[in-house]
């Protein structure tokens, strides 16, 4: 799907922050595939969780929550 500079900036970003793994198969990429575009800001916001030490649970991140408004 064509997407414009600001829109692949983007989806780098997130891509390179949650690991190409997980982007390719996220739902995220699947919408974007389907011409959903405006499903994505949405979709991207929902990841946002990530552990904060080495043996901590995984929460709520405020740092990865104003990333994905960022992106």
């Amino acid at each position: 799907m064509p997407i414009t500079t600001n829109q692949f900036t983007a989806l780098t970003s997130f891509a390179q922050h949650i690991g190409i793994y997980n982007f390719a198969k996220s739902i995220c990429l699947r919408s974007l595939n389907e011409g959903n575009y405006q499903d994505i800001p949405r979709l991207m916001a929902r990841w946002r969780t990530g552990k904060t030490g080495r043996y901590s649970k995984a929460g709520i991140r405020q740092d990865y929550v104003e990333r994905r408004q960022w992106e």
